[in-house]
């Protein structure tokens, strides 16, 4: 009874019952590096809830990896690779995404086909939660000063944002705050001389303009007024723009057919009558 009592208590066997605990409860590592977060998340969460000691975790989570993952959990120390939290924090770092990443895929995202708009919604909500964390988000005035941010970064010419790029990669949090942005946009502007100058004087290379219609140069309105002065391409039988007379389906080829031979004879028979008259 003891020496049972002492097996079922081993590494082993604790090892495995875990493991069926988790069987049909613990989804496979998704291959999209968005989702991955959600995957540990949902792990975190499964092992909380089933009282999976730590030491086990990082053993019951392999089973579950991508092929690629498992290879780089391999390659670690082996005291490391005993480790989840050794082992989240390798593969976060190799599939991390950048901030803007993040942002673009919440802004992207649209309804999948057999989706719900429930998970709809919430799968924008991790998204959305993904890039605030990203962001080192802690307040509601940080929250707020994060998104007029970046409503004015999306107004930015190419060149002025690069610039800001490289002005926040040397910030702790990555981001400038909505004031400090402001005044490291201006100080950008006025070295390259548009301080005190009127917004119609400022060179557009730094102002990015939305237009809804094309701005085309001289040349292009040229080549434009050009072609709207070329014929149409219309149907010599019906006068349809949609096609020409060898597809027309009112088009009657072997009457027309007919019809020139008609012509061509009464042509000739006409000519050899002037003939006969010239003589």
């Amino acid at each position: 009874m003891r020496q049972q009592n002492a097996n079922a208590k081993s590494p082993a066997a604790l090892l495995k019952r875990y493991g069926d605990a988790l069987r049909g409860v613990l989804s496979r590592m998704p291959t999209d590096p968005v989702d991955i977060l959600a995957f540990f998340d949902n792990a975190e969460r499964v092992f909380k809830n089933t009282n999976i000691p730590a030491t086990y975790q990082a053993q019951l989570l392999m089973p579950y990896l991508t092929d690629k993952a498992r290879a780089m959990v391999g390659r670690m120390d082996q005291k490391k690779a005993s480790c989840y939290a050794e082992v989240k924090a390798l593969l976060l770092c190799e599939y991390k995404l950048t901030s803007w990443a993040y942002r673009k895929r919440y802004q992207t995202a649209t309804k999948q086909s057999g989706e719900t708009y429930v998970m709809f919604a919430s799968r924008l909500s991790t998204m959305l939660s993904y890039y605030i964390a990203s962001r080192n988000v802690k307040t509601f005035n940080d929250l707020k000063s994060l998104l007029v941010a970046d409503d004015i970064k999306d107004m930015l010419s190419p060149d002025c944002f690069q610039q800001i790029l490289a002005v926040e990669n040397t910030e702790k949090e990555g981001w400038l705050a909505h004031n400090k942005l402001a005044e490291v946009i201006d100080r950008y502007l006025a070295s390259h001389g548009f301080e005190d100058k009127p917004q119609t004087s400022v060179n557009p290379a730094y102002v990015y303009t939305p237009q809804s219609k094309p701005v085309y140069n001289q040349k292009t309105s040229f080549n434009k007024t050009q072609e709207q002065n070329k014929l149409e391409r219309r149907c010599f039988h019906c006068d349809s723009k949609l096609h020409i007379i060898k597809d027309c389906p009112h088009f009657d080829k072997k009457k027309d057919d007919n019809m020139s031979k008609r012509n061509n004879s009464q042509i000739a028979h006409r000519k050899s009558q002037l003939e006969y008259t010239q003589q």
